[in-house]
């Protein structure tokens, strides 16, 4: 999308923020510090960059820091979807992660060759927001906004100051030359993505330059989006960042295969230019629990689909890790952060009721779903806690065609495949979007029960370990069968040590984790409560739907391994000595 917004304009928007944090540094008369311009509206101060304008070229200098509330970066000479770099010598403030608007950030993951003669450069995006904005660092940067001034994007924040200095110098990110041996390159050596605050020239006897590559931001330059290699004449301006491989003094051997010939020098192994591409895939070795990436889209074949003019297609997808170590790092997502689709690959137990048992889970998601845009499980909400004697029975209603996922909501789930989509097209061939925000904590939802107390269905973006004093009152999903009456998808009282991980929800009794008072006066003890509640999950006509038991992968909770259960599923006080068949950690365990 494509917005227009006046450098007049941005002062107005500068001056309507009101920002609690350290002073700014702003005068009446505007300070340039070559193209970048210290501004003033109102009490507001900010930052105005034209990146291409008669100062471009000029040194950027600040040795005396200066305070604005915001950031505004402006190109002309460039086009929305083609990446550029970019390197500024701005500080957010202390636990600010910023919003950059009208441009995704990106940072190189790696470069390769791609086939024996296509290298390529592949990058990563980044959301500020989430992952901040760090000084000095050079990125790749790719405008989505433009107004009659040329493409632009702004760092701001409501809880955010800047700092702008050059003291610390740009600086450079190091690669490997020869980062998969799949593929080898026949270097030895490190790229350096080097950022310049003063113009870079080569002359034609720098040995460097046979070394180095631009990035190619106008038509009249090449091929918009790459990077080339450095020619007699070629510069790189202040506030920009180029490429440069450095051999650390050993001399490439063309590898077993490749199509070019030993050489005398490096320059003689690297390609005239090098494709950039987004990173393609979710899910890579070094990936947090949340990541915003380009993906590839692939048919039913895992082809990728080409439009009308032969370009591969991509979405713009989260990628939330609910698999491997990194599903239990925190999810935090302060700010909006909006996608065309959803990866998520936490792995599901598939069951139905004719030839295996269900599967129930617990989950909680950062973002509104609408039916028809998520496909591979049906949704449930907890509606009723009852107690019959002894018996304890939570009734669970299926969401309906009409109701969305809503955010920060836990919800039971039942999966039909291993993962659960959540597609860029709905099943109408409609658009779908997902705008994941986690800033306003998730609801913890009391529901109906005619038993004393209060009960509620917790979730949690974070890993919560439970001690002798918290476990009280909480109960968990059961993770496997502990014997034959913990088959159907119990909750069962939580030990000390049980965790639960991120993105799953548990049952409280009495959200301040105080025994509560029954209505006629009678205190409810600890050990009154039930050690297990069945879960009964029914249709919206009312019928009760089976449920089996979870597997240890996908359980919400861990039990205590010193727990012990008779095969009626009743719990012991200790390890059994008499001799007989019991339960311990989902396993049969035969005493003799």
């Amino acid at each position: 999308m494509i917005r227009t917004l006046k450098i007049s304009a941005a002062v107005a928007i500068a001056g309507a923020f009101s920002v609690a944090q350290a002073a700014t540094t702003c005068t009446d008369t505007p300070k340039q510090y070559g193209p970048i311009s210290i501004q003033k509206a109102g009490s507001k101060c900010f930052a105005v960059i034209d990146a291409d304008g008669p100062n471009h070229n000029d040194p950027v200098v600040i040795t005396e820091t200066e305070t604005v509330d915001s950031v505004y970066y402006f190109r002309k000479n460039s086009a929305t979807s083609a990446k550029q770099t970019i390197v500024l010598p701005v500080y957010p403030s202390q636990g600010c992660k910023p919003t950059a608007t009208g441009a995704n950030l990106s940072n190189i993951r790696k470069i390769y060759i791609n086939t024996k003669t296509n290298w390529t450069v592949l990058t990563n995006p980044i959301v500020t927001s989430s992952a901040g904005f760090e000084a000095n660092h050079p990125y790749l940067i790719e405008f989505s906004e433009e107004d009659s001034n040329g493409l632009y994007f702004k760092l701001g924040g409501n809880s955010c100051t800047f700092d702008l200095k050059t003291t610390d110098g740009a600086a450079s990110t190091n690669y490997s030359a020869d980062p998969d041996p799949k593929a080898p390159t026949g270097l030895n050596g490190t790229w350096e993505f080097r950022g310049v605050y003063t113009t870079k020239t080569w002359d034609a006897n720098d040995t460097e330059r046979k070394n180095s590559y631009g990035f190619v931001g106008e038509k009249t330059k090449g091929k918009i989006g790459e990077f080339k290699k450095a020619g007699a004449d070629a510069s790189v301006p202040p506030l920009r960042a180029y490429l440069v491989y450095n051999s650390n003094g050993v001399l490439a051997k063309a590898a077993p295969g490749l199509s070019f010939a030993p050489a005398a020098d490096d320059s003689d192994l690297l390609s005239a230019s090098m494709d950039v591409i987004e990173d393609v895939e979710c899910f890579q070795d070094g990936d947090g629990i949340f990541e915003v990436k380009n993906v590839l889209v692939k048919d039913a074949e895992g082809n990728p689909v080409f439009d009308d003019n032969g370009d591969a297609q991509y979405v713009r997808t989260a990628c939330i890790d609910g698999k491997s170590d990194a599903r239990l790092q925190t999810l935090d997502i302060p700010e909006d952060v909006v996608v065309d689709s959803i990866a998520y690959n936490r792995e599901f137990v598939i069951g139905n009721a004719w030839n295996a048992p269900l599967a129930a889970t617990t989950i909680v998601l950062p973002f509104d779903a609408t039916y028809g845009c998520y496909e591979g499980a049906a949704f449930y909400k907890a509606l009723y806690l009852g107690k019959n004697g002894e018996d304890w029975t939570i009734y669970i209603e299926g969401n309906s065609q009409d109701n969305e996922l809503k955010a920060n909501t836990p919800y039971f789930a039942i999966a039909a495949q291993e993962n659960i989509h959540f597609r860029a097209t709905n099943q109408w061939n409609g658009s779908c979007s997902y705008v994941l925000n986690t800033s306003s904590g998730i609801a913890s939802l009391p529901f109906e029960s005619n038993a004393p107390g209060i009960w509620k269905l917790m979730g949690t973006y974070e890993k919560i370990s439970f001690d002798e004093n918290t476990k009280k009152g909480v109960y968990g999903f059961a993770a496997n069968s502990q014997g034959d009456n913990i088959t159907a998808g119990q909750f069962i009282k939580a030990g000390t040590g049980a965790t639960v991980p991120p993105m799953r929800a548990y049952l409280k009794y009495n959200s301040a984790g105080v025994l509560a008072k029954a209505a006629a006066g009678a205190e409810i003890a600890e050990e009154d409560l039930p050690e297990t509640i069945t879960v009964k999950f029914i249709d919206g006509d009312g019928s009760t739907t089976a449920i089996g038991t979870m597997n240890t992968t996908t359980g919400e909770i861990s039990m205590d391994e010193n727990k012990w259960f008779d095969m009626k599923g009743r719990m012991m006080n200790k390890k059994p000595t008499v001799k007989g068949t019991y339960y311990n950690k989902g396993q049969k365990v035969i005493i003799k």
